[in-house]
């Protein structure tokens, strides 16, 4: 007995110092990565500063780049390293030194190269690069049973985040959690207001092996909430929706039901690149989170912020990002953006202001103005206020968001044919009518969400199609 106790200390010990040496070969590619977390931080706020990110970064990334070429060269890598995130690291550190012309970028990633792309993808590379060498010795310490020891600061940083140990409390192994997840679950931290309750899922087969739906998912754990709630997997085991989605992407997804409207976080739980389980929360957001933590938030969250940027620029001239906290957060961080199979598309989103004291000159200047733009119910609402014209403004401005989240302008469609109303709640609504109704037949618009304000001095409203 003791000479098997021996032998399997001896085999766990010799694995777990090769596991090192593996996850040795990251170090250099940790400090890369650390290197740009920082240069991107002190950049941020400055379009001057983010245009020169790249002869910033340059010195310090260049001796890195070094360090795993020569790595590369010695064959270090190989078995450790995936070919294809080795090959896409290797060209994405010669663009950020400069060695390949921005202008070839499109060419080889099919997308517009600016410094603040080429450093997002070069942070996602290296993200996945040091993920693939940390998980030899992530699996060497599950099997031997060892405390995290040897584990990265990073890693050790992210473990104690409130979300990332609720996520273990309710029974996910740590060896189940990849670092793309840790990171993740760590940005969402600062907007979870409140957690309900937990349900947790095994899964039975091989999510993308088998194309007849054979794989399917039964509860293996209840927790607060989640066992007063039914489950449809309790009548209907197939594994599919979004629970087919968050096992088939293998990455984090805040969610909102169809049937209840809770919003739930789905984590997966993965073991050699199959999800094996899902572990589903069911959280509150918070609604009040200051606009620089939210702007962070997104940027963590599966690069929500640069999609959301992208929308809006598809029919604005900039992207006013003090206006993300005009959306309700649920719809913020749950909207599916560009399309997709689960929940409503975001087809688009539009912007408008509209300075009080221009409008009311206008409204002066022509009186027809009112009966041309503004529906019978428009008007009766906002000639019962004791200033109409900040009424009727934000109306204004909502129909103008509205026409540009559809990508028309004036004369495209009438101005009457969209109609600010009120909800049985008091929230505001988009209503269609005629010309407008068409438009958005046309481009699968099926509902809108809306927010309106106004002050003194100016009316702002955000549209957002679905």
């Amino acid at each position: 007995t003791l000479a098997f106790v021996l032998s399997a200390m001896a085999g766990h010990l010799f694995g777990y110092e090769a596991a090192l040496a593996i996850d040795a070969l990251a170090r250099p590619l940790r400090e890369a990565r650390g290197a740009v977390e920082a240069a991107v931080s002190s950049a941020h706020g400055s379009a001057d500063a983010t245009d020169r990110l790249l002869d910033r970064l340059d010195p310090k990334l260049e001796p890195l780049a070094a360090r795993f070429f020569e790595g590369l060269r010695n064959n270090d890598y190989n078995g450790h390293l995936e070919a294809s995130t080795a090959v896409k690291l290797a060209s994405l550190f010669r663009f950020a030194l400069g060695v390949l012309p921005l202008d070839a970028y499109q060419i080889e990633y099919g997308r517009q190269a600016s410094p603040s792309v080429v450093v997002e993808d070069l942070t996602a590379a290296l993200t996945r690069a040091i993920e693939e060498l940390t998980r030899p010795v992530d699996a060497i310490k599950h099997q031997a049973k060892t405390v995290t020891v040897g584990i990265s600061r990073s890693d050790e940083t992210l473990l104690q985040v409130v979300l990332v140990k609720e996520v273990l409390a309710a029974g996910v192994a740590r060896d189940r959690l990849s670092y793309t997840a840790l990171r993740t679950i760590s940005a969402l931290d600062p907007l979870v207001d409140e957690i309900l309750g937990y349900t947790r899922y095994r899964i039975e087969g091989r999510v993308g092996d088998d194309p007849e739906g054979d794989v399917t998912v039964s509860i293996v754990d209840r927790g607060g909430l989640g066992r007063e709630l039914p489950s449809r997997t309790d009548q209907n085991p197939v594994l599919r929706g979004t629970k087919h989605r968050v096992a088939t992407e293998r990455l984090v997804l805040l969610a909102k039901g169809r049937s209840d409207g809770r919003t739930v976080l789905i984590v997966p739980e993965v073991k050699d690149k199959h999800t094996t389980g899902l572990t589903l929360l069911h959280v509150t957001l918070r609604d009040d989170l200051p606009l620089t933590s939210l702007r962070t938030v997104l940027q963590g969250y599966r690069g929500r912020y640069n999609a959301l940027k992208d929308a809006v620029t598809e029919t604005e001239p900039t992207f006013r990002d003090d206006l993300i906290a005009t959306i309700p957060v649920v719809e913020l961080m749950t909207s599916r953006i560009g399309g997709g199979r689960d929940g409503l598309p975001m087809i688009g989103i539009g912007i408008d202001l509209v300075e009080m004291d221009r409008f009311r000159v206008a409204l002066q200047r022509s009186p027809g103005l009112v009966d041309r733009v503004f529906t019978d119910g428009e008007r009766a609402y906002a000639l019962a206020k004791r200033d109409p014209t900040e009424r009727f403004a934000v109306r204004f401005a909502a129909k103008e968001a509205v026409m540009k989240a559809m990508g028309v302008g004036l004369g495209e469609v009438r101005m009457r044919d969209i109609e600010v109303a009120r909800a049985d709640s008091g929230r505001p609504a988009i209503v269609l009518h005629g010309t407008a109704r068409a438009r958005a037949d046309e481009l699968g618009i099926v509902a809108w969400k809306i927010s309106l304000t106004h002050a003194a001095h100016a009316a702002e409203a955000v549209a957002v199609a679905l």
